[in-house]
């Protein structure tokens, strides 16, 4: 799998889905070919996410937001890598998403 991180333009994705948290993670993985890592110490946990023609963080929010003790935003930096997406075991935190960046 190519090592496919950030987002790039792609086409909207429903994701509706439950089961095993780091399953999904791996759906979502192959559905994007968006390469993400998951950390050791990820309790295992059943999750449920309904995102309709979202885009890929709206469904990985999702996904951490429904294990709740997950989050793949880099915490020294307070926002999420491009290069490497890693989900660390760490209370969810909601954090608005960055869509646009406008300089002036």
């Amino acid at each position: 799998m190519p090592g496919r991180t950030g987002s790039q333009d792609r086409p909207p994705i429903t994701f509706e889905r439950s089961g095993d948290f780091s399953a999904l993670i791996r759906e979502l993985e192959q559905k994007t070919s968006t390469e993400i890592q998951l950390a050791k110490g990820i309790e295992a946990k059943q999750v449920e996410v309904k995102v309709t023609q979202g885009g890929f963080y709206e469904v990985l929010d999702a996904l951490c937001r429904a294990h709740g003790g997950v989050s793949y935003l880099d915490t020294e930096r307070g926002y999420a890598r491009m290069d490497s997406l890693v989900i660390q075991p760490r209370p969810w935190s909601s954090t608005p998403l960055c869509t646009k960046v406008i300089s002036r």
